[in-house]
């Protein structure tokens, strides 16, 4: 009974959405691996541990501000706190990907000379920190607001998107396509998050 009443309040389209989010950032690894080795693959890697190195702080932030988020929706003042969170993040990741991007070689080379190879796919991933940044606090407004099959609409389209992008990307661009395909994947996320919030409406 108690599962049940899980289900009912939303647990199955959060828990499906939270898998359709780990899917979409780690299954581009099974498409580099299958068509540029792992030696590409060993390159990308690095460049995504960058990528998750510089998004902890917009998950650490807007993990914190849910319950806040919670109470501005109970308020019916969800919007404008999506935005007071979302702004500064976003300004913080454009400074510190517009300080990173001219380096991205040498922050690559760092762990070692011949990771230069995947600057390409790091200034991608920089693209997609800022999307993140957005995403993560908009996302996070959606779940505030209680609409967990939104959350599982948005995340399953990002899945469907990485896979079709990866499909086609990867294959004639090898980890420089894997990466774009994050960033739309990310872009997606962001863009869907701001529409559903601002579209309001009673989807649960």
């Amino acid at each position: 009974r108690l599962v049940l009443e899980a289900l009912k309040q939303g647990a199955l389209p959060a828990g499906l959405a939270s898998l359709c989010q780990q899917l979409y950032f780690w299954i581009d690894n099974v498409f580099v691996r299958a068509w540029c080795g792992d030696v590409e693959l060993g390159h990308y890697n690095v460049a995504v541990r960058i990528l998750s190195w510089s998004i902890a702080l917009a998950i650490y932030a807007t993990a914190t501000a849910l319950p806040w988020l919670a109470r501005e929706h109970a308020a019916g003042r969800l919007q404008r706190a999506a935005l007071r969170l979302a702004v500064p993040l976003v300004l913080a990741a454009l400074l510190g990907v517009a300080l990173v991007w001219p380096f991205a070689g040498d922050v690559l080379a760092l762990f070692r000379p011949e990771f230069r190879a995947a600057t390409g796919a790091l200034h991608w991933l920089l693209g997609a920190t800022v999307c993140v940044y957005a995403g993560s606090a908009l996302l996070t407004a959606v779940v505030a607001a209680g609409r967990t099959r939104v959350v599982l609409v948005i995340a399953a389209s990002g899945l469907a998107l990485n896979l079709a992008g990866n499909w086609l990307l990867v294959p004639r661009h090898g980890i420089d396509g894997a990466a774009a395909a994050t960033f739309a994947t990310e872009a997606l996320v962001a863009l869907l998050s701001a529409f559903f919030l601002w579209r309001g409406g009673r989807s649960r």
